[in-house]
């Protein structure tokens, strides 16, 4: 679920940056339109929030918690999930055919005594140790 909630957040992204392009809008815009209708049962304060994505004017905090809404109401509904999945499938493709790119990065500030303990994604720890100059 988590994999899906990343998803729908960037298929969130990817159809504000969309909207600019002509060729997409109404692809997007029926997109969007599901989701107000079908997922979030067209309430009026999640319907606004679509609003602010269609118009280009939604921030990254706006897109998480619409996001958190979207995971709400599909979290134990398995069609509903298939159905998103499909949706997000074909906004990926959009966004391919357009040139439209919206990416992630993250960044991470390390402090300590020249030493890193990670976890990799097999839960496998490991260490770098980092030797400074003055040694």
């Amino acid at each position: 679920m988590n994999d899906l909630k990343k998803q729908v957040g960037l298929a969130l992204e990817q159809s504000q940056a969309l909207m600019n392009v002509s060729e997409a809008k109404e692809m997007v815009t029926t997109f969007l339109d599901w989701i107000g209708k079908e997922v979030l049962k067209n309430e009026k304060t999640t319907n606004e929030k679509l609003l602010l994505i269609k118009q280009s004017k939604a921030n990254t905090e706006l897109i998480n918690e619409l996001t958190g809404n979207i995971e709400q109401e599909i979290e134990n509904d398995k069609e509903l999930q298939k159905k998103m999945t499909e949706k997000i499938d074909e906004i990926k493709k959009l966004s391919k055919e357009t040139g439209v790119q919206v990416t992630e990065s993250n960044e991470i500030t390390v402090t300590g005594n020249n030493r890193i303990i990670m976890t990799d994604v097999n839960s496998n720890n490991f260490t770098i140790n980092i030797k400074s100059s003055d040694d």
